[in-house]
């Protein structure tokens, strides 16, 4: 059957000895690279070579991202859970 990247499936980063996904559009010098080697859309913000967090087109840094709720608190929303950040109970714990 189908897999995620994570169990296998999909397109893989081209870079000698990695092993994640590749991001980013069909065609293009970055099509077959994951985020950490440059694969995937990047920040907007002039000067700026970090991917895309959220929809607005920038990186965490100049504002792409969700925040998590706490009140004072600027750290990034985790996946699953509460729209928190780790320290503040968002987040898969391991069980």
């Amino acid at each position: 059957g189908a897999r995620c990247t994570a169990h296998g499936g999909g397109k893989r980063c081209i870079e000698p000895g990695c092993e994640k996904g590749a991001q980013g559009p069909l065609k293009g010098p970055f099509s077959s690279r994951c985020i950490s080697h440059g694969g995937g859309k990047r920040c907007t913000e002039p000067g700026c070579d970090k991917h895309v967090d959220g929809s607005n087109m920038r990186c965490f840094a100049h504002g792409g991202g969700k925040r998590c709720e706490e009140p004072g608190c600027e750290r990034a929303v985790q996946r699953g859970g509460l729209p928190r950040c780790f320290a503040h109970g968002g987040g898969i714990r391991c069980e």
